[in-house]
């Protein structure tokens, strides 16, 4: 405070003096201060680009073009096949994917009936986990909307490798090699792709492409339908062997017939018989198990060439199990657990 004397005289007081002394000196530090702090920042740094979009999906026709897509399982680019797209997973997907390793993924793939596996060679199929949306189709009920949806998808390529089509004679054989670029879809043979998109392989669905059907039958219309699982089983005798042998077998309770077939030798009367079934991969409605029956047949014997041995009668009829080609994944023919 100042007093009168003071006023009177021009002199301020001590207290004044160290106010104004004070508020010097934080100005001036406050100065330093942001000095200090434009020479440290320099430069204002620019803000981070935006993500950059995903690759559009390019069309797989060739092994090439499929073989550069996966890698060790998985898709790594994003590919298309009809009204199907499949897009790498985001971040790296588990050992496991949906509760299947990459080894039994193929084999449900293998077991897949429709999608002609069997007739393919291994560089014009594929087996990856990614992210699969399929438009174009109806999808079958119960099936959940695949868009941007995580599963293993198995693909086969219709006209990449000659397969053996029985048709007949006054039909023009059905081609073999693709078309040239630029043709349309109808153009081509049909691709199919199986798509796990279930815990354990139990909801899948079959995609065919449109393409040209063979032995020049017109073209088809792009189809989807639920998975069948096409799987050889272990066979009883449930009779006396014979040229007619029946024979029992367990499978799942939804199950059909899908071939009985028996081959041998007529000389020494050994013969091998196999029962194969179909069924869902897809059992929620059918998670019990059943015995059937079904009969083996074996002939017609036709008579030996001259000085060749008679024919093993029926009485002498042995009938073996004919091995099983594939590799069936434990607990896909029993019961859900």
């Amino acid at each position: 405070m100042t007093r009168p004397s003071d006023r009177r005289s021009g002199r301020s007081s001590p207290e004044r003096t160290r106010s104004v002394r004070s508020r010097s000196v934080g100005v001036g530090a406050g100065l330093a201060f942001g000095l200090v702090l434009a020479a440290c920042s320099g430069p204002s740094v620019p803000s981070p680009p935006p993500p950059a979009r995903k690759l559009a999906p390019e069309a797989v026709s060739t092994p090439a073009e499929l073989a550069a897509a996966v890698a060790g399982g998985t898709f790594v680019r994003p590919v298309a096949l009809g009204g199907l797209v499949i897009e790498p997973p985001v971040g790296k997907p588990p050992a496991a994917p949906l509760g299947l390793d990459l080894t039994t993924a193929r084999e449900y793939v293998a077991l897949a009936g429709g999608i002609g596996t069997e007739a393919m060679g291994a560089g014009d199929q594929a087996v990856g986990y990614g992210d699969v949306t399929l438009t174009g189709v109806t999808l079958p009920a119960g099936t959940p909307t695949l868009h941007v949806w995580p599963a293993w998808v198995g693909i086969s390529l219709g006209g990449a490798s000659p397969v053996a089509y029985s048709c007949p004679a006054e039909i023009a054989p059905p081609r073999t090699t693709l078309p040239p670029a630029g043709g349309t879809r109808a153009d081509r043979p049909i691709d199919s792709a199986v798509i796990f998109y279930g815990p354990q392989g139990r909801g899948a669905v079959l995609y065919r492409t449109a393409g040209a059907k063979p032995c020049g039958e017109g073209t088809a219309a792009p189809s989807v339908a639920p998975a069948q699982a096409v799987v050889p089983v272990p066979w009883q005798l449930a009779g006396p062997v014979g040229l007619a042998t029946k024979v029992s077998y367990v499978a799942p309770a939804c199950a059909s017939l899908s071939g009985v077939g028996a081959s041998g030798n007529v000389r020494t009367g050994v013969f091998t018989a196999s029962v194969t079934v179909a069924f869902p991969f897809d059992r929620t409605r059918c998670d019990a198990v059943s015995r059937f029956e079904t009969t083996v047949r074996i002939g017609p014997i036709e008579p030996p060439p001259p000085r060749s041995p008679a024919p093993a009668p029926p009485g002498h009829v042995v009938l073996e199990h004919a091995p099983i080609p594939v590799v069936v994944p434990p607990g896909l023919v029993g019961p859900i657990t």
